[in-house]
């Protein structure tokens, strides 16, 4: 990445790690291929061909080093889905792999309290590709040394704390995705043990 000289220089050395370089790339991959997906459906596998996508994010989400510093105190608030990409992304996905199509879970499998948990599959993948792409664009086109700290920040944050998780629950259930919409209802509602 080019050099910003207004960025501290443990925040530059952070920004060109090995590490947080390969997830930004990843996010973009993501970006892309989400956005690829609405123009040129016939030319994908919508959920067998997000597989790669959530593998890379979790494995390079994984391997993001902790953030430098403080959270800055000034940033910019962004209007969620301000683009229509991800009006657009949830449009697509609910009306090609179904709108009810849910992901079970349990949210601690080696707790003694196995609550079961669910969320719909198009909204999460939508929501990751809002998260990132916010992420993206407050490091690469706003660009000020407070929104790339916030942009670092955020996208750990999101990793560690929200998106991460459902990034590895999305795997698992997509993990031998079937051509009929009710063979992978019912194979994501028997995916763990103890689910409801």
């Amino acid at each position: 990445m080019m050099p910003n000289n207004y960025l501290s220089k443990s925040m530059q050395s952070y920004l060109n790690l090995s590490s947080t370089q390969a997830f930004i790339a990843a996010a973009k991959s993501y970006l892309t291929f989400c956005e690829q997906i609405i123009t040129t459906p016939a030319n994908f596998n919508i959920l067998k061909d997000f597989q790669p996508h959530l593998a890379d994010l979790y494995f390079y989400g994984s391997k993001l080093e902790p953030v430098p510093g403080p959270f800055p105190m000034e940033w910019q608030e962004l209007d969620p889905k301000n683009d229509g990409a991800y009006d657009a992304l949830l449009s697509f996905l609910g009306s090609s792999v179904g709108s009810q199509l849910r992901c079970h879970f349990i949210l601690q499998p080696l707790s003694t309290d196995q609550q079961s948990h669910s969320f719909f599959v198009d909204e999460h993948l939508a929501d990751i590709y809002l998260q990132l792409h916010d992420d993206i664009y407050r490091i690469e086109k706003l660009a000020t040394p407070e929104e790339i700290y916030a942009g670092l920040h955020l996208m750990k944050r999101g990793f560690d704390e929200y998106w991460g998780l459902d990034c590895s629950i999305l795997l698992s259930a997509l993990h031998n995705p079937a051509s009929d919409r009710r063979k992978i209802a019912t194979m994501v509602n028997n995916l763990l043990p103890g689910m409801n």
